[in-house]
């Protein structure tokens, strides 16, 4: 009887911390991830979308919380990326045609994605969208809405080894919350999850 009772104690108690610890609204990592262990990240591009104002925010919040993980020697701003095919037609070509077959058709070119790794000398590219970045209401609720998509491609073989997707929504009265701060959390739940 007191083996049971323990027992059922303890699953409840995983249960709740669990269920506490909370996940991210989208998250597939695709067969072979667990054998992909990059040790430098290229954000090849952040589609703004709607929000084009936040594009270079967005960059550097990404940057920033791939840097802090220490998963990676390296990690590459879609700022630095966009410097060198400023200045490298040939560059610009390839990483702008891949990022083409990706946005247009869904496919990502394996002779592509393994030249830019070669460019940068990276081993994944990530491709960041920014879904929400937006103070709006909800009924009657003020809320400040953030939200993230991302696909990690292995550079090597163009396989998209993660896609992901999150989104927060805080409510607020008189003050609107800071975007950035609430875009830097969301970004650290999705990493949190990507395969490394």
């Amino acid at each position: 009887m007191k083996k049971g009772f323990l027992g059922l104690i303890i699953i409840i108690a995983l249960t709740f911390v669990l269920s506490s610890c909370g996940g991210i609204r989208y998250s597939k990592t695709m067969k072979g991830a667990e054998d992909f262990h990059p040790k430098s990240v290229g954000i090849i591009e952040v589609r703004a979308g709607g929000y084009p104002e936040v594009k270079g925010t967005a960059d550097e919040i990404v940057t920033e919380v791939l840097s802090e993980k220490k998963w990676f020697s390296k990690v590459i701003s879609e700022k630095i990326i966009q410097e060198k095919m400023a200045s490298d037609d040939g560059v610009k070509d390839i990483v702008d045609n891949y990022l083409m077959k990706l946005e247009k058709v869904s496919y990502s070119d394996p002779e592509l994605s393994r030249k830019i790794g070669e460019i940068y000398a990276v081993d994944a590219l990530l491709v960041v969208t920014v879904d929400f970045w937006t103070y709006t209401t909800e009924g009657d609720d003020k809320v400040a809405k953030g939200g993230f998509s991302m696909d990690l491609v292995e550079a090597a073989s163009g396989r998209i080894i993660w896609k992901a997707a999150h989104h927060k929504v805080k409510k607020y009265k008189f003050f609107e919350p800071d975007l950035s701060k609430l875009a830097k959390s969301i970004s650290k739940k999705m990493i949190t999850q990507m395969p490394h």
